[in-house]
Parts: structure tokens; C-alpha cells; sequence
């Protein structure tokens, strides 16, 4: 009679340890902190971002959803997550461990990356860790890059759509920069070519449109006057009035590489000093800690790509290019929006040599 011995793969163990630990602390710490922020309004920690205003905007609205999503799109995944699960804590955790854990199996399925090493890094950057515990864009912004990871390995249409589909419960640039992204791989062959030539030429179109889009931030323009002079999400609300003025007349073109420098490093430059007083941990820790780990992740996905010219990494980095460039345009510094593009660096960081010399 033949034995079946199941076989348990190295990435598999680390993942059901980080989810392990994700659990105690979830016990522990996570669902009073989070619960407290949202049903009292008392913020001890402060490890979810906005939580408690998808959830009481939510609990407010419910009988004019629609209405309310028409007037507030950026609603609309945290809403949907809300309505499919329902707003308790525990039922959330286990929705946003499920995402997760997809996430990690279809890029494994791919078999184009070094799992473990892809795992580690996506494993240390703390916006993944504090993104279990609430209702977040984050979690759905790692599914929807996966997806769209796994379609370039292995091009299928109905992954394409859902990727789109995830991307927009995301962030609507999100889902813009796949449709380019898709474009462009897909029905432009020397998509490859001349590429300092196609980031000219996007901000320059950003440049030319700003005038018309920029309404469409205008709540985002209101926030960012009244903290003009605080020190708000990792830069100094009077620096990025400048930039935004000068990119609201045409002028992206001589702001979109300040705003990215400080999207990817501005906590890291400001925030240093706030850490130890653990008054605001999402902000002054977690997303730090991926302005941090962006000071290895950039140079290091530029290097590897560098050195091994390797096909699907070169989309991988030009998909990241792309995402400063429309992604930057957002009147806020958010180094937490740049959670997606920090996606696609671990994943060329990540690609294994088998695959490389497959190319």
C-alpha cells in the first residue's frame, strides 16, 4: 500500500508563523486598540489608519450608500468590504488573513519568484502586519498586484478582470495604472523602447491635464490647507502647498520628483524623532517602516534589474516608474499609498535565477 507523505514547503511554515503572531497580537493589543478608536473615539496606539471613519461613515449612511459613494468615491472598497462582512473586528481579521494568504499562493503559483525571500520582505514592511486587524485599502491593493503579478507571468483575461476589478475596491489611480500598464504590455509590443521617452510624455499629458483633474481632489486640497502648517503624514503641510500650487498651473513637470522623493522618504526624514512616544504608531512607526524599508527596496530592485536585464522584471520596474509618476500627482503625501509600488520592487527583487536564465 503506497504511503502519501504531505509535504510542507518552507514558505508555507513562515506563513502560518506570521499569521501566528498576527493572531496574538490581534488577542492582545489589535482588537481593543482598533475597536476603541472606532466606538469611542479614544486612540491609544493608533495602529489602523481610517478604520473607524470607513466604519461610522458606513453605519451613518447605510441607507443612502450610493449617494454617499457618488460624492465620496475613495469610499468605496472599505464600504464593500463592510457591507460583504459586516464591521466586526473578528470577522474582518479573518477576511483580511484570507486576502493575505491568496495573495501569497498565486504569487507561489507562478513559480517565476523566490517565494521565501518574497514572503520575508512583504512580511517586514509593518503596513502588511497592521493591515489584518481593520477594514484597509491595503489589503485589497495587495491582491489586485498579485493578480495583475500573475498575469504578466501567465497572461489569462479573467485575472486581468479581476485584478481591475480588486484595483478600483483599492484606489481608482490604481486601477488607471494597471489599464496603461495593460495597454502597454499587451498591444504594444516595443513597449520596451524608448521608455525615459514615455515617462516624459505621461507628465507631460499629467501637466497638461491638471487644470481639468484637479477638481477631483478638491477635498484632498481642502485637507492639505488646514495642515499647512503641521507636520502631517511625513512632510511639512507648507512644502507640499508649494509643489501643489505649482502642479495646479501646469507645472507637474518640476514637482512630480520632490513629491515622489517624499512619498517614498518624507517619514523617514520627519518622523524619526516621534517615534519613541508611541502617540501615533500608524504614522510615526508603521508607515516609517516602509518609508525605511523603500531606502533598500528602490536601489535594490534597480541593481538586480540591472544586472540581470531580465524581461518580466523590467515591466515589474517600469510599472513602478509609472505609479510615482500618477500616483505623485495626489495633492497629499501618503507614503502608505505607495504600499503597491512597493510590491512590485520586492517582486523583482525576488525573481529567481532559474527564471532568469528561462528569459
Amino acid at each position: 500500500m503506497k504511503d502519501y507523505v504531505f509535504k510542507i514547503q518552507k514558505f508555507e511554515l513562515l506563513l502560518g508563523a506570521y499569521i501566528l503572531i498576527a493572531l496574538v497580537f490581534f488577542a492582545l493589543v489589535g482588537y481593543t486598540d482598533v475597536y476603541n478608536a472606532t466606538e469611542y473615539s479614544i486612540f491609544d496606539l493608533r495602529i489602523a489608519a481610517d478604520h473607524h471613519t470607513y466604519v461610522n461613515h458606513f453605519r451613518d449612511n447605510r441607507d443612502n450608500l450610493l449617494l454617499y459613494l457618488a460624492l465620496w468615491p475613495n469610499f468605496t472598497g472599505p464600504f464593500f468590504v463592510i457591507w460583504l462582512i459586516g464591521d466586526n473586528l473578528i470577522s474582518i481579521f479573518i477576511f483580511n488573513t484570507f486576502c493575505f494568504c491568496l495573495s501569497v499562493y498565486i504569487i507561489s503559483k507562478t513559480k517565476y519568484f523566490d517565494i521565501n525571500k518574497y514572503l520575508i520582505l512583504l512580511a517586514i514592511n509593518p503596513i502588511t502586519f497592521v493591515s489584518l486587524f481593520a477594514v484597509n485599502k491595503e489589503m485589497m491593493a495587495l491582491l489586485a498586484t498579485s493578480l495583475f503579478t500573475s498575469t504578466l507571468i501567465k497572461p489569462r483575461w479573467y485575472l486581468i478582470l479581476f485584478s481591475l476589478f480588486v484595483s478600483f475596491l483599492a484606489r481608482k489611480e490604481m486601477t488607471l495604472l494597471f489599464i496603461i500598464l495593460y495597454c502597454n504590455f499587451y498591444f504594444f509590443p516595443k513597449w520596451n523602447k524608448y521608455k525615459v521617452l514615455q515617462y516624459c510624455t505621461y507628465i507631460f499629458l499629467i501637466s497638461i491635464a491638471s487644470y481639468y483633474i484637479n477638481e477631483n481632489f478638491s477635498a484632498i486640497n481642502n485637507y492639505t490647507i488646514e495642515i499647512e502648517n503641521t507636520v502631517e503624514n511625513g512632510t511639512g503641510g507648507g512644502t507640499i502647498l508649494i509643489l501643489n500650487n505649482l502642479q495646479n498651473t501646469f507645472g507637474y513637470y518640476l514637482v512630480v520628483l520632490p513629491k515622489t522623493f517624499l512619498n517614498l522618504y518624507g517619514s523617514v526624514l520627519t518622523r524619526t524623532s516621534q517615534m519613541i512616544f508611541f502617540t501615533d504608531v500608524y504614522n510615526d512607526i508603521i508607515v516609517w517602516g516602509q518609508s525605511f524599508l523603500f531606502l533598500y527596496a528602490v536601489p535594490g530592485a534597480f541593481y538586480t534589474q540591472w544586472k540581470t536585464k531580465d524581461k518580466i522584471g523590467s515591466k515589474f520596474f517600469y510599472a513602478f516608474v509609472i505609479l510615482c509618476i500618477i500616483f505623485s500627482y495626489i495633492p497629499i503625501v501618503q507614503t502608505r499609498y505607495f504600499y503597491c509600488g512597493y510590491l512590485l520592487l520586492i517582486a523583482v527583487i525576488s525573481i529567481k535565477r532559474t527564471s532568469i536564465a528561462k528569459n
